[in-house]
């Protein structure tokens, strides 16, 4: 179901309200005896600016220069007993609160290892999967269109080879969008991933790693849409397949990332196919999408990775703590596919190049700026319009 827009202040008012009587309650579980035997509040924010310079385009750009709030959320965690852990997460960015995670997970489950069941993220594509906190660029590649949101499921996942293997599958119940890309459709989804370090371990210098992703979709409605913008969120989304008819959609994504001391790389590629009705399209669709990308810290510091992730990453000096903090500089090409002549569906192509320069403050502050300049082509992959668009961003959490 689709969260309320700003305007309803019941439904928001509503969420605050049952958001302050839920962490009231996890408070004074200690004091009772409730069981909850470890209890964390905390947040984070980031505040952007963009300004867009030349836009040269034949499409239907709706840029805007100016502050956004892009995210502001607050959350609280724990661990019950000794045997489970739980999350509970709201956004309040758009004016309203809007759930991120809320599960209860259940660690070291004999013969299973850990089974999580609530609302939370799906698990697939390594640059969704990074915590918004510890991505490189201020926006994901545009690729992530097809990566699943924030859903209802039961997930089993752990660990083995000593941690240098991750393994996850689940099923879902997708509650507000299908696929990233279809805000309307809802239906169910099972979902894995599985991730190995082929060289190196967590936190090295030095390791590379692989992963691969899969999921099997079969939407309420029977139709399937992705529409994605350049990779500058104040901007309307420039290409789009429209409703697409669908009796299920297959995707899957393959994962590349490594760390060579202070050089760390990442790049995936992601298709979908989709299985149309008989006689719907003149032939079953499918869509793909790519990024990689390098980023380099000149201040010698090591991008984190942890259990198949990227992690918090934090200075050899803070600033004003003996150091200037850290710098670094980094570089993204992306390109996104959603025409497939053959079947009709001539949703456009997006082949953006993106800039960053972020300075860590300390390990829960960063300042960013990012370059984009946005590339969009028709189905006969002639470009048909330009933009060129910078971020600034402060972010903090805590």
């Amino acid at each position: 179901m689709p969260a309320p827009s700003p305007a309803n202040g019941k439904g928001t008012r509503m969420r605050l309200i049952i958001l302050t009587i839920l962490i009231a309650i996890a408070g004074v579980l200690p004091a009772v005896g409730g069981g909850v035997e470890s209890l964390q509040f905390g947040g984070y924010f980031m505040l952007d600016y963009t300004w867009w310079g030349d836009v040269d385009s034949d499409v239907d750009v709706e840029t805007e220069n100016g502050t956004e709030v892009r995210r502001a959320a607050i959350f609280a965690k724990g661990d019950v007993y000794e045997f489970a852990k739980f999350k509970l997460e709201f956004d309040l960015a758009q004016g309203d609160a809007d759930l991120r995670d809320a599960y209860l997970e259940f660690v070291k489950v004999p013969g299973v290892g850990n089974v999580k069941v609530g609302h939370y993220r799906q698990p697939f594509m390594l640059d969704m999967l990074t915590s918004s906190r510890y991505i490189t660029f201020a926006e994901r590649a545009a690729s992530v269109v097809f990566a699943p949101a924030w859903d209802t499921g039961i997930m089993l996942h752990s660990t083995a080879a000593d941690g240098r293997v991750t393994w996850a599958v689940g099923g879902f119940e997708v509650v507000d969008q299908y696929a990233a890309g279809a805000d309307e459709s809802v239906g169910n989804s099972v979902t894995a991933r599985v991730t190995g370090l082929a060289v190196g371990e967590d936190g090295g210098e030095r390791l590379l790693h692989l992963g691969a992703d899969f999921l099997y979709g079969a939407p309420d409605d029977g139709t399937v849409r992705y529409h994605a913008r350049p990779e500058v969120h104040l901007s309307n989304r420039l290409i789009d397949t429209g409703d697409i008819p669908a009796d299920r959609a297959v995707q899957w994504n393959l994962e590349l990332a490594g760390v060579l001391g202070p050089v760390h790389f990442q790049g995936e590629y992601t298709g979908s196919n989709v299985t149309a009705p008989p006689d719907s399209l003149p032939s079953d669709p499918s869509f793909s999408g790519w990024y990689a990308q390098v980023g380099w810290f000149i201040t010698g510091e090591v991008r984190a990775y942890k259990e198949g992730a990227w992690a918090r990453t934090e200075p050899k000096a803070w600033f004003r703590e003996g150091g200037a903090g850290a710098f670094e500089v980094a570089v993204r090409y992306s390109s996104l596919n959603l025409n497939d002549k053959d079947a009709g569906i001539e949703g456009g192509r997006t082949d953006d190049v993106s800039f960053a320069l972020n300075w860590y403050i300390h390990p829960n502050a960063r300042l960013k700026f990012d370059y984009i300049r946005a590339s969009v082509k028709d189905v006969d992959d002639s470009e048909i319009g330009t933009g060129n668009a910078y971020v600034g961003r402060v972010q903090f959490d805590f």
